[in-house]
């Protein structure tokens, strides 16, 4: 049995043949360590990397709030999306870290609420920048 290739046929001359490439990965985060081993500065960029996932469809795009963190940290979704394993990791470090919890929640408060359970991309940019709360109450 034999093929005919009618001539009106393009055809690729051998060459120039394509070739399939693995498909790059994206990257999606800074750094594939396991998230209890980050450092606060590296905790504090994967918060900014992941803050449209984590926030609170209540608030605008860039408000977290300790609902949302605990909501992801369970692997519920948001927005109808299930957070990625990473997201929710992410989520319950922060939880468990009560201290940057604490310190983000205080940059951006109110004098009148400093602890109001909520911060945003500014809160997380300042505390990564060394800013401190201005507001002062006895614990």
């Amino acid at each position: 049995m034999t093929l005919t290739i009618s001539p009106n046929t393009q055809t690729v001359p051998l060459n120039e043949q394509h070739t399939i490439a693995k498909r790059e990965t994206p990257e999606a985060t800074a750094t594939a360590r396991p998230v209890d081993l980050l450092s606060r500065e590296e905790l504090l960029q994967e918060l900014k990397d992941n803050i449209y996932a984590l926030h609170d469809p209540r608030y605008n795009e860039e408000t977290i709030t300790r609902a949302s963190l605990q909501r992801t940290a369970d692997g519920t979704p948001l927005r109808g999306t299930p957070p990625t394993p990473r997201q929710s990791e992410i989520a319950a470090e922060l939880l468990k870290r009560k201290d940057l919890l604490k310190e983000l929640d205080l940059i951006g408060g109110s004098t009148m609420f400093p602890l109001n359970s909520t911060f945003d991309l500014n809160d997380i940019e300042g505390v990564a920048a060394g800013r401190r709360s201005t507001v002062a109450f006895a614990e």
